[in-house]
């Protein structure tokens, strides 16, 4: 059990030394990266993961010359070495070795790292109880800046977000754009529910397409649920009968209290605990839909 690391299909463990310094991905931060967990060891939605880290790389002008098949693969090698009962998976596509310089072309082929770590582990309380989130100064979606749909590995701004919030004793920081909207949190994205209808920032609101909400959307379309995606300012997100977040790792976490103002009575609402539920039920159905397809395949 533990972290092992796979960089363009060498195995090895995270005291090896397999990436260069010359890599571009860490010199200049040129690079995407997707996050994928396990559910009974088996990695969820791979595919879909891998087209989002397609189209990232494809908008940073990286050419991964490398199949899906191939790539899952190597996920699979480095899943099964790691030997986790559960796994985080993160798949990162670097601009690869080059010159020294910002100018297209200069590095000739991707690096492309698995690292298999050990699921983290999230306390029960975190979704009984709910947890704390906090407006913070970090502006996300900056006019004229990277595009927040493209996955890059520069997580500056969320790293400086998320520190933030944890200096006010906060779980997760939530980020307005250029406009003073709700855009999302430093790690998540971010829904909140009103008389039952649920609401969640556009993705022109300057957001990334994250997977988990993606899933969320579709349960909550099934379930019945009122549904919008619009945009709204944080007094709204204050007003609100119940906040949740969402992330692949972390799934759906109830938000209680943003800075000093508690939401509605402080504990997570009854709209929240039923996607959870929908929740755990479509990842069972995605899961057992993608075995019988592998099945099929053979």
């Amino acid at each position: 059990m533990g972290i092992r690391i796979n960089v363009d299909g060498q195995l090895g463990s995270e005291g090896d030394r397999l990436l260069s310094p010359l890599d571009q991905g860490f010199l200049f931060g040129a690079s995407v990266y997707e996050t994928v967990r396990t559910y009974d060891g088996v990695a969820f939605l791979p595919t879909r993961h891998l087209k989002r880290l397609r189209e990232s790389a494809e908008a940073l002008g990286i050419e991964i010359d490398t199949g899906d098949d191939v790539l899952l693969e190597r996920l699979h090698e480095t899943l099964d070495a790691a030997g986790n009962p559960e796994s985080s998976i993160r798949i990162v596509v670097t601009a690869g070795v080059g010159a020294m310089d910002y100018r297209a072309g200069s590095a000739s082929k991707p690096t492309i790292v698995v690292i298999v770590r050990p699921l983290p582990s999230y306390p029960a309380s975190l979704y009984q109880d709910g947890a704390v989130a906090s407006f913070v100064s970090v502006i996300r979606a900056a006019a004229g800046g990277l595009s927040p749909r493209i996955k890059s590995s520069n997580l500056i701004t969320n790293m400086m977000a998320l520190r933030a919030a944890h200096a006010q004793d906060a779980y997760e920081a939530l980020m307005l754009n250029p406009n003073g909207e709700v855009c999302e949190g430093s790690m998540s994205n971010v829904f909140f529910v009103k008389d039952d209808a649920i609401a969640t920032p556009p993705l022109s609101a300057g957001i990334l397409e994250g997977i988990t909400r993606e899933v969320v959307l579709a349960i909550a379309h099934d379930g019945g649920f009122a549904l919008e995606e619009r945009a709204f300012f944080p007094d709204e997100l204050l007003d609100a009968d119940e906040v949740f977040i969402t992330a692949s790792s972390r799934q759906i976490v109830p938000i209680v209290r943003i800075d000093e103002r508690k939401i509605a009575d402080g504990r997570p609402g009854k709209v929240t605990q039923k996607l959870m539920s929908l929740y755990t039920e479509k990842v069972q159905a995605l899961m057992r839909a993608d075995l019988n397809q592998n099945e099929g395949a053979q």
